[in-house]
């Protein structure tokens, strides 16, 4: 009887241990997923501030962009972009084509960056996809058009004037001697 006690008293003893061990496993998973969720609600906080700092500089100012064909074909044009109050965008050079004004979604990016997007139609169902990428007090993307009829073209831009080139001479004319 003594043995049979002893063995019974030593298993649940085992038992208590065995229990102990999942029991801590399981405190220090729930303790790692807390802490999870603190680190993912913190990330969260931190894009709302960084997309409201966003829109607050996207509104202060009318934003020059220097336009290039994707292609790098062309002569680089320009544009305005305006950003109001009321979270859109127009583009002065659409709007003068018939885009209006549309509503601009803004999302923060880890690196702190912020992206806005944003799609226009004209009043002929042409569409164009306009989306940038906010960084300081600078900004770079493009412009995607999709015409009803025709290819679709894509404008790379940036808030960054491009360098002046320098004007290449002229050949000289070989004159007679």
């Amino acid at each position: 009887l003594t043995v049979v006690m002893g063995l019974s008293f030593s298993g649940s003893v085992f038992a208590q241990k065995k229990g102990g061990a999942k029991a801590k496993e399981e405190a220090a998973l729930i303790e790692a997923q807390k802490q999870e969720a603190d680190r993912q609600e913190a990330l969260a906080h931190q894009r709302k501030i960084v997309e409201q700092s966003a829109r607050q500089t996207l509104q202060l100012k009318e934003w020059p962009v220097y336009l290039t064909l994707e292609s790098g074909k062309g002569k680089t044009e320009t544009d305005t972009l305006t950003f109001t109050a009321e979270g859109q965008v127009s583009a002065k050079n659409l709007s003068v084509k018939g885009y209006s004004a549309s509503n601009v979604r803004v999302t923060a990016q880890d690196d702190g960056s912020a992206v806005w997007e944003t799609m226009q139609v004209d009043k002929d169902k042409n569409l164009v996809f306009l989306r940038g990428v906010l960084k300081g007090n600078e900004m770079s993307g493009s412009f995607f058009m999709k015409p009803v009829k025709g290819e679709p073209v894509t404008y790379l831009y940036t808030t960054i004037a491009p360098a002046a080139s320098e004007p290449e001479e002229p050949p000289k004319k070989k004159g007679k001697k």
